[in-house]
């Protein structure tokens, strides 16, 4: 089972990236989505229940593919629909909403990994989607912060 877990979660990863964002580097799904999805399987196929509603409908491996299509939906619809605050280039705006929803997708990942190894209590997996998301958003803004500063 695992084995088609790993080969469903590339091929949705590299079908997903067949559409772009009007241009923008921004948009594949990265580390938060493949995370959340991965560790999403694995609590749910070790008895854990899926607390989102949208994502709850399905099996371990269909809420797991799910969850990729659902943020990756997510930076799309907010991207394309949506006009960047004043002063803001549409590629910041693209690069704030992807670090945004693959943190998200990190914190969502630190969850599941506490809820996977059978944390006891709600707060050590709290304290870990809150770390690990907050980290993930760190990096991401350091990184592109220093690739802008290259570039320029």
């Amino acid at each position: 089972m695992l084995k088609k877990l790993s080969v469903a979660i590339i091929l949705a990863t590299f079908l997903s990236g067949c559409t772009t964002f009007s241009g923008s580097s921004h948009q594949y799904p990265k580390e938060g989505s493949v995370l959340d999805a991965t560790t999403t399987y694995i609590a749910l196929e070790q008895g854990g229940s899926e607390l989102n509603p949208l994502l709850s409908w399905g099996s371990p491996v269909e809420a797991a593919l799910a969850s990729i299509g659902l943020k990756y939906g997510v930076k799309y619809l907010v991207v394309e629909y949506t006009d960047p605050p004043e002063g803001v280039a549409k590629e910041d705006y693209a690069m704030a909403i992807d670090a945004a929803v693959e943190s998200a997708g990190v914190a969502a990942a630190g969850w599941n990994a506490a809820v996977a190894i059978g944390s006891a209590h709600p707060m050590i997996g709290l304290t870990a989607a809150v770390v690990s998301g907050m980290g993930y958003w760190y990096y991401r803004d350091h990184h592109y912060r220093e690739m802008k500063a290259n570039t320029q």
